[in-house]
């Protein structure tokens, strides 16, 4: 349906009653096809934010864990370090969501910052490290320049994984440059 609407040279860029136009409503719903049909059509516009949260598709695509729209989104130019209302690129969001497919996809984007702090003082690799993805803190140790970004609360990345409802199980070891850091991964069983 959208190819044939694009065919006949329909408005990829008008907006509904929520100022969201149709290729934020394909992401947002999950939409995989749509979404990828309306980006490949080359009119919808991959930068354009939304009102309610200041995102731009991408962080939808990253936070819903859609790895084929991310994909296409930055192949057609979204910008990677975008920060929504709250200071979060699409590389925080997919940690927060867990998707770590999505993650590695942005990490491995040459101009990605992984280093970018949101509105409470965190960075990814403090959200991939809360929610326990050893590989995705592997990776972000590998390319980031910061190690040590306390957030406002204090808490740095170490006490992320250790405050994890008391879930203590394993204690992994991932060396990175001159730093050591000890990753402790959840136990699910254990609960």
């Amino acid at each position: 349906m959208v190819r044939e609407l694009l065919a006949v040279g329909a408005d990829t860029n008008v907006s509904d009653l929520n100022a969201d136009t149709p290729l934020f409503v394909a992401v947002k719903e999950r939409h995989t096809a749509a979404a990828t049909e309306l980006i490949a059509g080359g009119q919808a516009d991959v930068r354009r934010r939304d009102v309610a949260r200041a995102r731009q598709p991408l962080h939808y695509a990253a936070e819903l864990g859609l790895v084929d729209v991310a994909g296409a989104l930055l192949d057609a130019g979204s910008d990677v370090n975008a920060v929504d209302g709250d200071g979060r690129t699409a590389l925080m969001l997919a940690t927060i969501g867990e998707h770590e497919a999505v993650a590695e996809m942005l990490i491995a984007k040459e101009r990605c910052d992984v280093n970018v702090v949101d509105s409470t003082q965190r960075t990814c690799l403090f959200y991939a490290a809360q929610c326990g993805l050893v590989d995705t803190v592997r990776r972000l140790l590998q390319v980031s320049h910061e190690h040590t970004h306390l957030s406002a609360y204090s808490y740095g990345y170490f006490h992320s994984v250790s405050l994890q409802c008391g879930r203590l199980a394993m204690l992994t070891t991932v060396t990175c440059e001159k730093y050591v850091v000890r990753l402790f991964q959840l136990d699910e069983s254990r609960t």
